[in-house]
């Protein structure tokens, strides 16, 4: 059913053209005829592709459905177009625009011979005829009307205004003049945020992950996350700044003589780590996982993220975001020896004993060693030790202990 809402915009549409109210209300019979043909074709037009019609500020829009969204496409002005004069597309939109956030995009539609209305649809919503688009703040249609350009603009473009968009050119049968659609996507450019190291779910404290060895529990496996990000990013993984490669790739089809010679030479050198490295399609996040009898104290492993809106940054060292920890790992110290003395002395009375512990390796963190008396529970915090010191190193650990020994007397 034809709404006056909808005769209303058509005949303004052709005001606009004509230029003056008077104009239109002296056209002769032929004229008066065309323009009431021109403004029922306008209006069945969108009322055949509208499933519904939204309002935005006191502004409503036809909301296109599906079927109506998936109509066959034209193309450039051929040679026969141009001769006959008929409309057609002379630039097209491109098929896509991919636009960093917060900046502006032109999407080109210029209209060669141009005798019906365009206008543009934004996903799902016609935008009506009016080159300012009422109730779309940062959408408006520039160019030369003259010209046929009618370039959509959109300013500070947010995330929700990535989507399908199409141009489109109402038809005009008498003059055989056909109805002209172009669509074009437009994919909204979003770093991820900052990159985070997880293991069993939790950031790692000081970016430090600490491992034993030797250790029951063969693999680790740690989790990099960036969320946000348009695309989703790519990660990659390193070690002491060599990439980690994934030793664990399935293949639909068997593996070619050079593959299966690049994957020995990987697990030659990687074999001591076997990376497995898992990450999904359009997946915000990225899974390691390696043996830790293959990880040494201070080795470095980074996580390094990346998309579409990093890359564009003049910068070469910031086109990556990426995050690292150092591998910090814990070792027992070795069996306690008493070096000093080497044998069984014996000491006169007031003799000083100067005995030396050892323990190597030290372990990490440097182990404990402590002195145990064994001759009498009283004189374990005899006044006489004059001193108890320490040393740790990568190689030992040692302990001294100086004693003034008094005779034992017993009753």
């Amino acid at each position: 059913m034809l709404t006056i809402q909808c005769l209303k915009q058509q005949f303004i549409i052709i005001y606009l053209y004509n230029q003056s109210w008077k104009s239109v209300l002296c056209m002769n019979g032929n004229k008066l005829h065309m323009l009431v043909i021109t403004l029922l074709i306008g209006c069945l037009i969108d009322f055949a592709l509208a499933e519904k019609h939204e309002c935005n500020q006191n502004t409503c829009y036809s909301v296109l459905s599906d079927t109506a969204a998936r109509v066959i496409q034209s193309n450039r002005c051929t040679t026969e177009e141009r001769q006959k004069r008929i409309q057609c597309f002379e630039v097209l939109p491109a098929e896509q625009y991919a636009i960093p956030l917060g900046h502006t995009v032109n999407m080109q539609c210029v209209v060669l011979n141009q005798h019906g209305k365009v206008q543009w649809r934004a996903k799902k919503i016609l935008l009506g005829y009016d080159r300012s688009i009422p109730g779309y703040s940062r959408f408006r249609i520039i160019g030369d009307v003259g010209r046929g350009e009618h370039t959509l603009q959109i300013t500070d473009v947010q995330r929700d205004d990535a989507g399908e968009y199409e141009c489109q050119v109402t038809p005009v049968p008498v003059n055989n003049h056909p109805l002209l659609r172009r669509k074009t996507y437009l994919e909204v450019l979003i770093k991820p945020n900052e990159p985070q190291i997880l293991y069993q779910n939790v950031q790692l404290p000081d970016r430090k992950l600490i491992i034993s060895q030797p250790d029951p529990i063969l693999r680790i496996s740690l989790v990099c996350s960036a969320v946000g990000g348009r695309p989703a990013p790519n990660f990659k993984w390193l070690l002491n700044r060599h990439e980690i490669p994934n030793l664990e790739v399935k293949t639909k089809t068997p593996m070619s003589p050079n593959d299966v010679a690049k994957m020995n030479n990987l697990l030659k050198i990687w074999g001591k780590l076997h990376p497995i490295i898992n990450n999904q399609e359009n997946d915000e996040q990225s899974s390691l996982s390696i043996l830790k009898a293959g990880l040494e104290d201070g080795d470095e492993i980074v996580c390094s993220v990346s998309n579409a809106a990093t890359q564009i940054n003049h910068d070469p060292m910031k086109r990556n975001l990426s995050i690292t920890i150092t591998v910090e790992v814990h070792t027992p110290p070795g069996p306690p020896k008493i070096v000093s003395p080497e044998t069984n002395h014996v000491y006169l009375d007031g003799e000083q004993l100067r005995a030396v512990c050892v323990s190597s390796p030290p372990g990490k963190p440097l182990g404990g060693l402590f002195w145990r008396w064994l001759i009498r529970t009283s004189q374990v915090d005899d006044s006489n030790i004059q001193k108890i010191s320490g040393i740790g190193g990568r190689a030992v650990l040692d302990s001294v202990i100086t004693h003034l020994l008094k005779p034992i007397y017993e009753v």
